[in-house]
């Protein structure tokens, strides 16, 4: 087979479907634009040879992740000492590190496309061997050196039909489905060159499978996977709309302080949460008068508060730099010492709150707050108050699907607290939340997301958002959940099942390759 077009222009649309694909997530949640995206680039792969088909996933991925990544960029910039050069220099080190792995997709399904496909069956099976090299190398990028899976195809479908088989298979698994929705489009749009008479066959079947996807993805929304517990509880999600360039001043700590004491005060719920480092300095160094004044609001209100803050690791010193990025919680005296609790944020941000190993130069250039932190073991306890269990979580920990997984087995409900306001002005908030949509469907719990600057919401078992404050706002959210438990497909078999087909299929696809030479 020849390649549809030149390589010049190939190129330039590969770019352009790439940039085209982060219309996909949040804010717009155009979901049924994600498999059109993929299906535009395995079109140009047509015929191409691996290395000109390598090139096109580059150009692919330099247009996903620079549409949806550039707010990395403006972080940097303003909340660092890179200057713009540096700045400028890191985010394209970071996008070209990125796009090699749909480099690497579009090389693999390359080869495969080679196998000649005449009948359905082969179309079918050439279909499948694209959507698992696709989903590969998606989870390989969220997995390999620590992972970064922002952005993977699967979070777009947070809000559309297929989300229906993120209980089963997860964030994945739906990179997977949508591959392969894809690939049957892709298959579709090829048979309308084909002459009438062959044309009506050639649609039939993958037509088909499209309905029935979206069908059946639509028909899973309405299972329930887990038991509701019969138990709710209440809590007050404050949004501090802390601005980030303020955050380290003196009238910056004023400000949040003020903030923060007035809206727990007026707390009517079980548990009242801080975001990700209220505080501009680690819980220890804080005035014992404003420390004393927060467990006087947890004793009078009769409200457990958990606070994100920074933390040294001797407590008892007021000058150590911090050491962990954590939540505590100030428990009402009235109840049992048990439910005071610390966790420690487990999987940390590389170059944002550690400098990887071989990158320590770094460090005097970006300067950052709290960039020297070290990471919380695997096995922390998840919390647990009167009311019901909790699976914590730190930011964009709640990208790490299998470690979210393992912590909702114990726990009825999820919460995650994070600060955005280095990125206020961008997308990365709503997009954040999409990946809190897909952690709620996955362990079928609600999931509460407090931010300091947005957004701040709470989401149900299916992934629905059921309250949410708007974005850049100082108030409180009142809600209340419903409290469940059990374990969905998912959180017993994991990645395992989606990630063994997919291997099967490319190393079955490699061999019929092979046997053409």
């Amino acid at each position: 087979m020849k390649p549809v077009i030149g390589r010049t222009l190939a190129y330039v649309l590969a770019t352009v479907f790439g940039i085209s694909l982060t219309l996909s997530f949040a804010p717009s949640h155009a979901w049924w634009f994600t498999p059109y995206c993929l299906a535009s680039l395995f079109i140009l792969l047509i015929g191409s040879r691996p290395s000109h088909a390598a090139a096109l996933g580059m150009c692919f991925g330099m247009g996903w992740f620079g549409a949806g990544f550039w707010w990395v960029f403006t972080g940097l910039y303003a909340y660092s000492d890179a200057g713009l050069p540096a700045s400028a220099a890191l985010t394209f080190a970071l996008l070209l590190y990125l796009s090699i792995f749909p480099a690497l997709a579009a090389m693999l399904i390359s080869i495969l496309q080679r196998v000649q496909t005449a009948s359905w069956p082969q179309n079918a099976f050439a279909a499948l061997a694209a959507a698992a090299a696709w989903t590969l190398c998606e989870w390989l990028r969220g997995t390999l050196f620590g992972g970064l899976p922002w952005l993977a195809t699967g979070y777009a479908h947070s809000n559309g039909p297929l989300a229906g088989f993120a209980p089963l298979i997860g964030v994945y698994g739906l990179c997977f489905l949508n591959a392969s929705a894809a690939a049957l489009l892709q298959q579709c749009l090829s048979a309308l060159n084909m002459p009438m008479q062959r044309r009506a066959k050639q649609l039939a079947a993958p037509a088909t499978m499209l309905v029935c996807l979206l069908g059946c993805g639509q028909l899973l929304l309405q299972v329930g996977w887990t038991e509701d517990t019969g138990r709710k509880m209440t809590v007050r999600l404050i949004q501090g709309n802390q601005p980030q360039q303020e955050k380290f001043s003196i009238g910056g700590l004023e400000n949040a302080v003020t903030t923060y004491v007035s809206f727990a005060a007026a707390s009517p719920a079980h548990l009242t949460v801080l975001p990700e480092t209220a505080f501009p300095m680690t819980w220890n160094s804080m005035p014992e008068n404003v420390r004393q004044t927060f467990q006087t609001i947890a004793d009078e209100r009769a409200t457990a508060i958990l606070i994100g803050t920074a933390l040294a690791s001797d407590q008892s010193s007021r000058t150590k730099l911090p050491d962990t990025n954590s939540a505590i919680v100030l428990s009402p005296h009235a109840q049992s010492e048990k439910t005071s609790y610390r966790y420690d944020k487990e999987h940390l941000l590389p170059f944002g709150e550690y400098l990887p190993v071989g990158a320590q130069w770094l460090g005097p250039i970006l300067n950052l707050h709290f960039s020297a932190l070290r990471a919380g073991g695997s096995n922390q306890k998840i919390l647990t108050l009167p009311q019901g269990k909790l699976a914590l979580s730190i930011c964009y920990e709640d990208l790490f699907d299998m470690a979210l997984a393992r912590k909702a087995n114990d726990a009825e409900a999820q919460l995650n607290i994070s600060n955005f306001a280095w990125f206020a002005h961008s997308f990365a908030p709503e997009q954040h939340l999409q990946v809190a949509q897909m952690r709620a469907l996955e362990a079928g719990r609600w999931f509460m997301q407090v931010s300091n600057t947005g957004m701040t919401a709470v989401i149900d078992n299916h992934g629905a958002i059921q309250d949410i404050l708007p974005k850049n706002r100082t108030d409180a959210l009142d809600a209340e959940i419903v409290l469940r438990d059990g374990a969905t497909p998912f959180m017993r078999y994991g990645n395992t099942p989606i990630l063994l087909l997919s291997l099967c299929a490319v190393l079955i696809g490699g061999l019929r390759r092979y046997r053409q030479l």
